[in-house]
């Protein structure tokens, strides 16, 4: 399953797995919830979909695009390729299915009725489109039964493949206008599910008129309507409080149920379900409502205080953001009502412009985010300025507004707010961080811990204020304001994304080798690949290996001598690790590293992902051009000579006895500088007669000159000093500048010599 994460995919692999499938999935970027929920459900996550050839369907989301590098290959193999809707519909053979369907509310009327069942001992499964509240509840679930409640999505167009027992549609509004040209073309969809509906037809009074005339003849399934003056009818005790009192009526038995939600909107869902479980032969539910946590990023609530409240929501079309609103200012009567809206694809904006302007002219104050592309190409007329005549009041940002950008919007409330995060594409992670900037208010640390810690997964360290010099081979150095060593990929992608957000730089530390950190540290995120993920060896064929990012050369070098690979032996000794071996082309007696690469995985500074082949980089001494500003993550990398593990065993001690005999026992950064072209830098040192020379606690080294060792407790600037020193008396004594190798932490030698 590719995009597995999505919301409509991750339930259906959640369900296909509890049904006994062998489910694989891969996600670039995958929420760690969902990754928790997924793994429980017994659904295998890998990064690339390893092991295709052993596939029977490849599942994907309808935003992949068929261009995608999975989607191809498994074309190539003959592999069948399905869309999360058709395999959905493939599913609902031979059972009695629940469609639910609608332009809004679908995700929170099926998962309310999901839950009424359940709660009511009603044997049925589910399949989902959201997450529950509820972390113990998971987004499907099999049963012992045919029914299977099920959220039906129009969106892509494959909801013609369904022919539900029982459909309910929740209200009928004209969107996804690059699927549906005009408001007929998506009315006749409906239409046809309601022809190949078998039983019974459930629709929204206040709409009767509208859809009467694609209502199926007379000998076709029974139709009613639930809503005031409909067949299903209720009374509302209130829409501001929690839990609402529905008063039922009509075609229920009389009685009153609880529901643990507010807003007209959520309580006309609580209806339709209620009226879908009466049909399905439930005629006592007083129960069932009052324990609903809700769905995720629906009037998910952030921060709450007499003074502000802070809301996520995940409506992204006008007539969804107008009923948020109206409902909003029943909640907040006495409060200032901030939106910030993020529009959802480009065609959508350029639709319904005039509706978007009507619907946030509710607002107070109103910031309008970058359209949140879901895949569509950019139209001059869907951009998120085409607004800005409509709601001219509006404060409109060209990016993603980051910690500081938030951090000044709270300072600047003068009066009670309430304040809402609106929009279907990622504007939720800018919601989740003002919740943490709220209550954290002004302390930077915590508000990074408390954004970032529920992103990651267990397997993430997360720390503050760590020291860096026991993490370093020279050990010097003060702290790490922000420390992270992420436990997977996902986990690296949302580490980097939240630096941006807080505007602080990254930096990726090694094995801390060939590295100056100043005594006062870093402002920045230090990230450290140290976890067991990034230090995977694995052994190839064709004298190959797959090695992770985080990998010590040492362990390299002994995996493939385990495996009677030759031609790796001089990486014995290197106290560094994979990812800064490749981007500084590590080497020593006479080999280097880019020599024996045949592909690397790399991460670019945006976060986005990607395989560079060997002709796309070129290596030179102590550098790789084409890896500047990006991460090695992984690497192929293949010797074609063969040996035996013992004759292999003998030249790395060969090595090792050689460095221990050249190179200084004390701790060092390794060689600091380069060497001139055809001169050695160490030679040119000792020749300057510089060999010994100290300054405080950093020396240079008596073994060999290209090596600065700390002594004493050495300090920053002592070895500062010392460097400076070096390159004055071998310009002096041989008109050679020395050029420093060793990286300084936070700055570089430009500035500081």
């Amino acid at each position: 399953m590719v995009g597995v994460g999505g919301m409509g995919m991750a339930p259906l692999a959640v369900y296909l797995a509890k049904d006994g499938h062998d489910v694989c999935g891969c996600d670039d970027s995958l929420p760690e919830a969902v990754r928790c929920i997924l793994e429980r459900s017994g659904v295998r996550i890998s990064k690339d979909m390893d092991g295709l050839d052993d596939t029977d369907i490849l599942v994907h989301s309808s935003a992949i695009q068929p261009t995608h590098t999975i989607l191809k290959q498994a074309r190539e193999m003959g592999v069948r390729t399905m869309r999360r809707g058709e395999m959905l519909a493939r599913q609902m053979q031979g059972k009695r299915l629940v469609a639910v369907v609608g332009s809004h509310g679908k995700t929170t009327t099926a998962h309310m009725l999901a839950h009424l069942l359940k709660s009511n001992g009603v044997e049925a499964a589910f399949i989902g489109g959201g997450l529950f509240n509820d972390d113990s509840l998971d987004p499907a679930w099999n049963a012992d039964s045919n029914w299977i409640v099920a959220e039906i999505d129009e969106s892509d167009g494959s909801i013609e493949h369904f022919s539900p027992e029982i459909t309910l549609l929740t209200n009928f509004d004209w969107d996804h206008p690059d699927q549906y040209s005009n408001e007929d073309q998506l009315r006749k969809t409906f239409g046809r599910l309601f022809s190949r509906t078998h039983k019974q037809i459930l629709l929204p009074f206040c709409q009767a008129e509208q859809l009467m005339d694609f209502l199926p003849e007379q000998e076709g399934p029974s139709v009613h309507f639930f809503g005031e003056q409909g067949d299903y009818e209720a009374e509302f005790s209130s829409e501001t409080t929690i839990p609402a009192k529905l008063q039922l009526g009509g075609c229920f038995p009389e009685s009153t149920v609880s529901v643990a939600a507010k807003g007209r909107f959520n309580l006309h869902n609580a209806l339709a379900a209620l009226a879908v479980a009466h049909c399905m032969g439930l005629r006592k539910c007083s129960t069932g409502l009052e324990g609903f946590e809700g769905v995720h990023r629906r009037q998910s609530i952030l921060y709450d205080s007499t003074e502000l409240s802070v809301l996520a929501d995940y409506a992204h079309h006008p007539t969804e953001i107008g009923a948020l609103l109206d409902s909003a200012r029943s909640w907040y009567p006495n409060r200032n009502l901030v939106v910030v809206f993020q529009p959802h694809r480009f065609s959508r904006t350029a639709q319904f412009r005039e509706a978007f302007g009507r619907a946030l002219g509710k607002a107070d104050e109103l910031i309008v985010l970058p359209v949140y592309s879901a895949g569509e190409k950019s139209r001059k007329d869907g951009v998120s300025s085409s607004l800005q005549k409509l709601i001219p009041q509006a404060e409109f940002l060209y990016w993603m507004p980051g910690r500081g950008r938030l951090h000044r919007m709270l300072k600047e409330f003068e009066k009670p707010s309430a304040v809402l995060f609106i929009g279907a594409g990622s504007v939720d992670r800018t919601a989740r961080l003002f919740g943490a900037v709220c209550r954290n208010r002004g302390r930077i640390q915590q508000e990074w811990m408390d954004y970032l810690r529920p992103q990651v997964s267990p397997e993430s360290r997360l720390r503050l204020d760590e020291t860096l010099k026991t993490k370093t081979t020279l050990k010097i150095g003060g702290k790490a304001r922000f420390y992270a060593e992420p436990g997977s990929m996902e986990d690296l992608l949302q580490v980097v994304e939240c630096a941006s957000m807080f505007g602080r730089p990254h930096y990726v530390l090694g094995r801390g080798s060939n590295l100056i950190v100043p005594d006062d540290g870093f402002p920045g995120v230090v990230l450290r690949l140290s976890r067991p993920f990034w230090r995977q060896v694995e052994i190839l064929d064709g004298g190959r290996m797959r090695v992770g990012g985080g990998s010590r050369l040492g362990e390299v070098a002994n995996r493939a001598c385990t495996g009677g690979i030759s031609g790796f032996e001089f990486m014995e000794g290197i106290p560094g690790s994979i990812g800064g071996a490749l981007r500084m082309n590590a080497g020593a007696m006479g080999s280097w590293i880019l020599d024996l690469v045949e592909e690397i995985v790399v991460m670019h500074a945006d976060g986005k992902i990607e395989t560079l082949g060997k002709d796309q980089f070129c290596s030179g001494y102590r550098r790789c051009s084409g890896l500047e500003g990006k991460l090695a993550l992984s690497a192929i990398l293949k010797s074609p000579d063969g040996d035996t593990p013992e004759s292999i065993r003998s030249r790395m001690r060969g090595f090792a006895k050689r460095r221990r005999t050249t190179q200084p026992r004390e701790s060092s950064a390794g060689c600091i500088f380069k060497n001139p072209q055809g001169y050695y830098a160490g030679l040119l040192i000792e020749d300057a007669g510089l060999k010994g020379k100290r300054i405080g606690g950093a020396e240079v080294s008596t073994v060999h000159g290209n090596f600065i060792v700390n002594v004493e407790d050495a300090r920053y600037g002592d070895v500062v000093k010392l460097v400076r020193t070096v390159r004055e008396e071998v310009q002096a004594a041989h008109k050679l500048e020395l050029v420093p190798e060793v990286e300084l932490l936070g700055t570089n030698w430009d500035k500081i010599l």
